[in-house]
């Protein structure tokens, strides 16, 4: 699921004349195997699929009110921020993903680690979700 591996390993069999066919996550890869079963598979072991007996739905409804204000503000549509499935991980306690890396922490990954720890709330203005800080007790 590590992009820059995928694509070395990628790139040398193709200069091997192998034909490659790739999968960014679990439910891409069983696409693919569907498709046409191949005849070798090259699959990273935590490669796993989330159990959702232990997403949080509440935080993960949330997530996705998150996602479209964070997709709305920056003017990048929220399928290249982070997939349905990311936001199952993420309220899973998965914190190995894409959209918690480069770019899209910077523009929504920050927010989404703060709303899963409790740090930010959601709130509503006219049409627009915007963040709240929340005072922190110990």
């Amino acid at each position: 699921d590590n992009p820059d591996i995928r694509l070395l390993v990628s790139n040398i069999l193709k200069d091997q004349n192998f034909l490659v066919r790739t999968a960014a996550n679990y439910d891409q890869a069983i696409f693919e195997i569907e498709k046409k079963l191949p005849d070798l598979a090259i699959i990273d072991i935590k490669l796993d699929k989330t159990d959702k007996s232990i997403v949080n739905s509440a935080l993960a409804d949330l997530l996705r009110v998150l996602l479209k204000s964070c997709s709305e503000s920056t003017g990048v549509a929220s399928k290249l921020i982070a997939s349905a499935s990311d936001l199952d991980s993420l309220a899973a306690g998965n914190r190995n993903l894409a959209a918690l890396q480069g770019w899209r922490l910077e523009v929504f990954g920050k927010f989404a680690l703060d709303l899963c720890n409790g740090k930010i709330g959601l709130s509503v203005e006219g049409s627009k979700v915007t963040t709240i800080q929340l005072s922190q007790t110990s």
